[in-house]
């Protein structure tokens, strides 16, 4: 990436950098697996307190929304679809589906979830402990369980997946390549931070410069024309800006002018207060005495 980085500035590099590939699809296995619909779960056994033959229905295009009393089952099919799909917990003894505590039954534990790959539904046979089945990794189940693994006390996010990481991720990449990068300009420059500013800096894109990097064979006169045509309110804006320059360079001659009279005044104060000071004043006054009484 910073040799990809080094080549889109124009460095030249000893070695040529591999060349991007664009995101699709496929990346983000949207193209290796074919839609699964969960469309619910049937002839449960011995699991929680459900009834034998328990089953549940989901609504293939809507939310389904389930509710009932405490100890009605709820959590039962949940503890089903935890063990059978994909889900994230920081205990896995949570994952554990027990059988009913109250009642005498000690039978397998079984079920089966129904899912919809395009051609009608098909049940997925599921029992703990067994290897959970290739299309139901498709379907994530979240509850509070799993919470602890994405939001910690302070709601800070834990856990992200995969698509939503990869923000996150090329974050912490960029800010690694900024260092590499900044240790590979001051061992290049040291410390001279004049030279660096300007070699960082980004040059402002304008139009002219723009149209010239876009001049090939096929670039006709009427174009070059359009591009070059200087308008009476350009030559408007040419005056203000010459104006404005000129009047920036008066006004430096101004002040130099003012600051070189400022000191040649300062300077025959200095001396006017040397030649009028008291002794000055005194070694005169006696010199008009002597010359008096001399007379």
């Amino acid at each position: 990436m910073l040799a990809l980085i080094k080549l889109q500035a124009g460095f030249t590099l000893a070695t040529q950098p591999p060349t991007p590939v664009a995101f699709t699809k496929a990346h983000f296995s949207g193209g290796k697996h074919q839609p699964i619909v969960l469309k619910g779960i049937a002839n449960v056994q011995n699991v929680n307190r459900l009834v034998p033959n328990a089953g549940l229905t989901f609504c293939p295009k809507s939310l389904t929304i389930v509710y009932g009393r405490n100890g009605s089952g709820k959590t039962g099919f949940v503890r089903i679809l935890r063990t059978a799909c994909r889900t994230r917990v920081e205990n896995p003894a949570k994952l554990r589906v027990l059988a009913d505590v109250y009642g005498g039954g000690s039978g397998a534990q079984s079920a089966d979830i129904l899912i919809d790959t395009g051609s009608g539904d098909v049940p997925i046979a599921w029992s703990p402990g067994v290897t959970a089945a290739p299309q139901l990794m498709q379907v994530a189940v979240f509850d509070a369980a799993s919470a602890q693994l994405y939001v910690d006390g302070g709601n800070q996010i834990r856990f992200l997946p995969f698509g939503l990481a990869l923000p996150h991720r090329l974050n912490t990449v960029c800010l690694i390549l900024k260092e590499r990068l900044e240790g590979e300009r001051a061992a290049a420059v040291g410390n001279m931070a004049a030279l660096t500013a300007i070699a960082f800096n980004p040059m402002r894109v304008t139009t002219a410069q723009t149209f010239d990097k876009s001049v090939s064979e096929t670039t006709t006169q009427v174009e070059i024309e359009s591009a070059a045509t200087f308008a009476e309110a350009d030559q408007a804006k040419l005056d203000q800006i010459s104006a404005l320059l000129a009047a920036g360079a008066t006004a430096a001659a101004d002040v130099s002018a003012l600051a070189t009279w400022t000191g040649l005044i300062a300077t025959e104060c200095e001396t006017g207060l040397s030649q009028l000071s008291d002794a000055a004043l005194g070694a005169l006054s006696k010199l008009k005495t002597d010359a008096v009484s001399r007379a």
